[in-house]
């Protein structure tokens, strides 16, 4: 069941070294980790939680949570969704396959789409982590 919240500030990104005030600094705004970053992998879930995932109404454990997505729309207002997608990938295979058979990477001539199966309107900004065995 999706989970509505209100947010008070919008979330720019992630400032990549230390500044005093006035300097001029780099900031992520998108970032792709997996568990293999070790360290920089947990604190960016760290600092995700602290700054948003914290704010969802009855947040799960992390070890219960599979995969989570969270909508933002312009005015602040987010949607949680935990463990409730249904993606599906549409791509162009490069060899003869039966339903039900596993795809590897190196079958994957192209990718046409990916469908996290709940609706995103273009003008949202979202959060995607998926899992296998996060702490």
């Amino acid at each position: 069941m999706p989970r509505t919240f209100d947010l008070t500030e919008r979330i720019a990104g992630i400032v990549v070294q230390p500044a005093k005030k006035g300097e001029l600094v780099q900031v992520l705004t998108r970032e792709a980790l997996t568990s293999l970053d070790g360290a920089m992998f947990n604190w960016r879930l760290e600092e995700l939680h602290g700054a948003l995932f914290s704010r969802i109404p009855d947040l799960p454990l992390p070890s219960q949570i599979d995969h989570l997505l969270v909508v933002i729309a312009p005015d602040l207002k987010a949607t949680a969704y935990i463990n409730e997608l249904k993606p599906v990938a549409e791509i162009r295979i490069g060899r003869p396959i039966q339903a039900g058979e596993p795809v590897y990477t190196t079958d994957i001539l192209e990718l046409r789409s990916y469908d996290l199966g709940v609706p995103i309107p273009p003008d949202c900004a979202l959060v995607v982590v998926r899992s296998h065995g996060w702490r």
